[in-house]
């Protein structure tokens, strides 16, 4: 990052969202202080944004591309004494079609009043091998599928920091099954273009908003 003060603003920045999204989370639930959320980030890079927010959730599952990147990001969670957070390299599109294939499956086997299947291994792009029944309570091998069983269809928090081209149709499908929504953007027009025309202004919600200039030099 070119401006280390003003990267830390935007983590506490998103922190700040984070407890927020705890609290109302609480509020919703009669004030009973509710189980910790799940987070998904899309784009993690080497995992700045992964490391800060890792505290306010039970577990995060962080999908980078660059093999690189997800090697820097193992790194920033180790030396930062992060035990929660699995780094996924994987490609996001990839990711996304089929995340959504499940939950478009349990959201059509709930409205036919049926039971959700348990995740399976499809988005490690492998499949394992079935377990023997004596093995069968040991946890998965495959990082998504150990965040999908503990999930268990939960959809509580997203993070996206896309390219400057915004979220593909989608990705924008997926991020609308969610509770709540971390949006960083670089590129406001795209931000524009998918709350707008993308279709997010219909599910949910702007409640905070922040810019912050990293390139305070630049012209």
């Amino acid at each position: 990052n070119p401006s280390a003060a003003m990267c830390e603003k935007t983590l506490d920045w998103l922190c700040e969202s984070a407890r927020l999204i705890a609290a109302e989370r609480a509020r919703r639930g009669g004030g009973a202080a509710p189980a910790q959320s799940l987070l998904l980030e899309l784009y993690s890079g080497n995992g700045n944004h992964t490391v800060a927010l890792a505290t306010h959730f039970s577990h995060v599952l962080a999908v980078e591309i660059d093999r690189r990147l997800c090697a820097a990001a193992e790194h920033n969670l180790a030396s930062n004494g992060v035990r929660n957070a699995t780094v996924l390299a994987a490609d996001s599109g990839r990711f996304c079609r089929s995340l959504l294939r499940k939950l478009d499956r349990g959201a059509k086997e709930a409205a036919a009043g049926r039971t959700a299947a348990p995740p399976d291994a499809e988005l490690g792009g492998r499949e394992e091998p079935t377990k023997p029944a004596a093995e069968a309570a040991a946890p998965s091998a495959n990082p998504t599928t150990r965040w999908l069983e503990e999930a268990r269809g939960r959809t509580d928090v997203i993070l996206v920091d896309p390219p400057r081209c915004g979220l593909d149709a989608d990705t924008l499908r997926l991020v609308s099954y969610f509770d709540h929504v971390l949006y960083i953007s670089c590129n406001p027009e795209a931000l524009l273009d998918n709350l707008q025309r993308g279709g997010l202004l219909q599910t949910h919600a702007v409640v905070r908003s922040a810019i912050f200039d990293h390139f305070a030099y630049k012209p």
